[in-house]
């Protein structure tokens, strides 16, 4: 309450106060700063305006190496990022040590992490799941990314974290979660199948339909072969007999004639 006071004039609450200039000036001559409480900048404009052209104009080093000032190492220029508020258009670390200090930060910040991820993932969710799906149809029809894809999640799956969580997770929820997904048919199951059995990774809902018809009619056969076997004692479940029992039948139907020779009538 005391820096209100000193910034607004006491008699006109319109005027405040410039520590650079030291006089008082109206509203708006100063810039707009919601954090203020009276909602203006700390200098009037003029003052900010004279402030910046006293810097002179940029000037931009175009060399072909530079030196990181973390590892002490001269490199090109495309080792570093971009970053247009330094003289030289680049960042002041080179993109190795950068990447360095964000993973040693994430480490000892893993909670604060996974908390902004998850409120992030939570306001774009509709652009994420739009973009995944384009990313992995790009991925899938792309074998040489495809496979380094692959090889990039294999070392990610042996970071020590990702495998400490992954066997927890997967000793309390994963059984059920298969478990449930394989008795019911449901979609994550008939996609995997699809995906291991028959090479397709982006399923319409036509194909994970005749999918799981395939799969309720392969479940009903076996159920009546089991339910043979236990009830009729000359059943004999011999695959081989079957397949040329189907072979006959199919000479039958082109021929005209049954297993026997005889013609049929």
């Amino acid at each position: 309450m005391g820096n209100r006071r000193k910034r607004q004039h006491p008699d006109n609450p319109e005027l405040f106060w410039c520590p650079r200039c030291e006089t008082y000036k109206a509203r708006g001559e100063f810039t707009s700063n919601n954090k203020n409480t009276l909602g203006v900048g700390g200098e009037c404009k003029d003052c900010h305006r004279d402030r910046y052209v006293k810097k002179g104009p940029r000037i931009i080093i175009y060399g072909k190496t530079k030196i990181c000032p973390q590892c002490k190492e001269t490199k090109m220029r495309k080792m570093f990022s971009r970053n247009k508020c330094n003289p030289d258009g680049l960042s002041g670390w080179c993109k190795q040590c950068c990447e360095i200090k964000r993973l040693v930060w994430k480490e000892k910040n893993r909670p604060q992490y996974l908390e902004s991820q998850k409120k992030y993932y939570e306001k774009n969710k509709d652009r994420f799941k739009i973009s995944s799906k384009e990313r992995r149809i790009k991925i899938y029809n792309d074998p040489i990314l495809l496979a380094h894809h692959r090889e990039l999640d294999k070392k990610a799956r042996m970071a020590p974290h990702r495998k400490e969580h992954a066997s927890a997770y997967s000793k309390k929820f994963a059984p059920e979660y298969n478990r449930k997904n394989r008795k019911l048919l449901l979609d994550p199951y008939v996609k995997q199948l699809l995906r291991v059995n028959n090479n397709i990774y982006d399923p319409s809902s036509e194909t994970i339909e005749l999918k799981r018809q395939q799969l309720i009619m392969l479940r009903t056969l076996k159920k009546f072969k089991e339910w043979r076997k236990e009830h009729e004692s000359n059943y004999e479940d011999v695959h081989g007999k079957q397949r040329e029992n189907g072979q006959d039948n199919e000479r039958e139907f082109s021929t005209g004639q049954d297993s026997g020779g005889a013609e049929r009538v």
